[in-house]
């Protein structure tokens, strides 16, 4: 009897510790969840690394051949309750500019166009039309302008003036404010006796003023110029003397000026003399339109069967880009 009393009693407590054992265990239970959500976390990363990796090449590492996605693109979540998901960094755009070379981007650029008129004793309509682009950097700095003048009085064919420049300038790395400068220039003009006309100079420079308004620039060099289609098309060597300023008024407004003088070094009496200066403002600051109004004034000593000087007035309109 009392032997299958302690029967009885073994087998009451081995159900009962089965059934204590059987009751989940509210910490473990936690555990397991958290896990579970480790892994689908770790697996929607993955996902989200592909699709980056699709879009961009160069943004997220592709995991090796073998190896879980998670262990290459995303750090192991401690385990805590309170997880906080932290965002994706967000792709940087690459702006098309940076598929360029480097020689073809930094370039500021603008356009003027301009057209005057008059009617009565004398009909005379002229069309001006300016292009110029400039890139600068902390080595060099490279300009190139154009200029095209259509002039047509009363019945006579319009007479074609178009200008052509360029210069580079080569910063001094020890002295800032010293420069050498090489420049190139084509002269069409149908008022003259030649055709055309090409020029070249080389030197140095200096930027005497440089602050936040004022800025002004001397050059002093070498060179000479070639008349062509006349029957005195010989090259003539000349000197080369120049200066640009320009000053800022207002946010809105700015003058400017420049002036070249070139004498003939043969005979230091005949000499080329270019200058010109204008007003600039800005009329529409978020589309970059301004008004530009101004004079330029050319003068040759030896012109041939022309006149010495040519004296323009403008009013143009601008954009800048």
């Amino acid at each position: 009897m009392k032997v299958r009393s302690i029967v009885w009693t073994g087998v009451l407590l081995a159900v009962s510790g089965a059934a204590f054992a059987a009751e989940p265990d509210p910490a473990t239970e936690l555990r397991d969840k958290i896990a579970a959500l480790e892994a689908e976390l770790n697996a929607h990363r993955a996902e989200l690394a592909a699709i980056l990796k699709a879009e961009n090449p160069e943004t997220v590492p592709v995991p090796p051949a073998g190896e879980p996605a998670h262990a290459a693109t995303v750090e192991p979540v401690e385990t805590s309750i309170d997880v906080e998901l932290e965002e994706e960094p967000a792709t940087e755009a690459v702006e098309p500019e940076h598929y360029l070379p480097a020689f073809l981007r930094g370039w500021k650029s603008s356009v003027e166009f301009g057209l005057n008129g008059s009617a009565g004793n004398t009909d005379r309509q002229s069309l001006r039309f300016v292009f110029k682009t400039r890139r600068k950097t902390e080595k060099i700095e490279t300009s190139f302008n154009s200029l095209l003048r259509m002039t047509q009085q009363e019945s006579s064919d319009a007479v074609r003036q178009l200008t052509l420049d360029g210069r580079n300038d080569w910063f001094n790395q020890d002295i800032k404010s010293l420069r050498y400068f090489a420049e190139g220039k084509v002269e069409l003009d149908e008022a003259k006796p030649w055709d055309y006309r090409v020029s070249g100079f080389g030197g140095i420079g200096y930027e005497f003023i440089k602050n936040e308004k004022t800025s002004l620039v001397g050059r002093s060099g070498f060179g000479g110029s070639q008349r062509i289609g006349i029957d005195d098309d010989e090259f003539r060597a000349e000197a080369f003397l120049a200066a640009n300023v320009s000053h800022k008024l207002t946010d809105q407004q700015n003058i400017k000026a420049a002036v070249e003088y070139l004498p003939d070094t043969s005979t230091w009496q005949e000499y080329r003399l270019n200058a010109n200066a204008a007003w600039e403002v800005k009329i529409d600051p978020e589309s970059d339109m301004y008004l530009r109004m101004g004079v330029a004034n050319r003068y040759d000593s030896d012109p041939g069967n022309a006149r010495p000087n040519d004296l323009d007035y403008f009013v143009n309109i601008g954009w800048s880009f």
